[in-house]
C-alpha cells in the first residue's frame, strides 16, 4: 500500500483504501467549496477524479479557494486542482475539463462515468439540470447550496432538501426540483441566517472558513458512502 495512505488504512483498512482507487468523482466548480472538496478526495485516496470548471483564479478568489494564490492568478482552477492532485498522490488519475456545464446536457454527465458527483457552482440553472439528470440516470450525488454571507461554520448540516430550512439557494432549488418531480436531493446547507452585506454591489459576502468546510463535509459524505458497497462506513 502506499505509504500516503497507511493513516486512512488504520481507519477503513487496506480493503477501503484499494477500493476508493478504484472510484472515479466529479467535482462541479473548483472554487470556494469545490476546491477542499476535491482536496479532501484527493488526499483520501480516490483513484479517478474529474474537476470542472471553466473559471480563471481572480484577486478576489484570494481569501477563500484552495487553488488561489498569488503564483495561480488567471490560470484555470480545474487545472491547478489536477497539479495539485498530483503532487500529493501522483499515482491519481485527475483530470480537468475547462467547460461550463451546459444545462440539459445529459450525455455531458453520462460519460462521466462517475460513480458519485460533487455540485459545488453557483449557477442555479445548471445546479437545477445537474440535480435531475443524476436523479434520472440514478448517480449519486450532492450539492452545496448556500455559504455566501454567512459567519458559522458549525450550522452547516447534510439534509435532503425537502427538510431544509432558513436557505434562500435550498428554498428555490426545492420549488425548480418539484417541478420537475426530482424527489430527492442530498445537500449541505446551512441554519444560519444570511449576514446583510456591506457596500455597494451583488456579490456575497465570502469568509476564508465556511464555504470550505461545506466542501469537506461533502467530501466525508462521498467517501462514507462510497464505502458502504464493501460494508465500511
Amino acid at each position: 500500500m502506499d505509504p500516503i495512505f497507511v493513516r486512512t488504512a488504520r481507519i477503513i483498512g487496506e480493503k477501503g483504501v484499494d477500493f476508493l482507487s478504484t472510484k472515479t468523482v466529479a467535482v462541479f466548480g473548483i472554487g470556494g467549496v469545490g476546491s477542499y472538496a476535491a482536496e479532501a478526495l484527493v488526499r483520501a485516496g480516490v483513484g479517478h477524479l474529474i474537476f470542472i470548471d471553466k473559471d480563471a483564479v481572480e484577486d478576489s478568489n484570494l481569501n477563500r479557494q484552495l487553488v488561489a494564490d498569488r503564483t495561480t492568478l488567471g490560470r484555470n482552477k480545474a487545472d491547478i486542482m489536477v497539479e495539485r492532485a498530483h503532487r500529493v498522490n501522483p499515482a491519481c488519475d485527475a483530470r480537468a475539463l475547462a467547460v461550463y456545464y451546459r444545462p440539459g446536457d445529459e450525455d455531458f454527465i453520462k460519460n462521466l462515468h462517475a460513480d458519485f458527483i460533487i455540485d459545488a457552482i453557483d449557477d442555479v440553472p445548471a445546479k437545477v439540470s445537474i440535480a435531475e439528470i443524476c436523479y434520472k440516470l440514478k448517480i449519486p450525488e450532492i450539492s452545496s447550496m448556500g455559504t455566501g454571507n454567512r459567519l458559522r461554520p458549525e450550522m452547516l448540516q447534510i439534509a435532503d432538501i425537502n427538510k431544509t430550512s432558513v436557505c434562500h439557494l435550498a428554498r428555490k432549488m426545492r420549488k425548480e426540483l418539484k417541478e420537475r418531480r426530482v424527489r430527492h436531493l442530498t445537500v449541505v446547507y446551512s441554519k444560519e441566517l444570511p449576514h446583510k452585506p456591506i457596500g455597494e454591489g451583488h456579490a456575497p459576502g465570502s469568509t476564508s472558513f465556511v464555504p470550505p468546510v461545506s466542501g469537506m463535509m461533502m467530501a466525508g459524505y462521498v467517501i462514507r458512502n462510497l464505502l458502504k458497497e464493501v460494508n465500511i462506513t
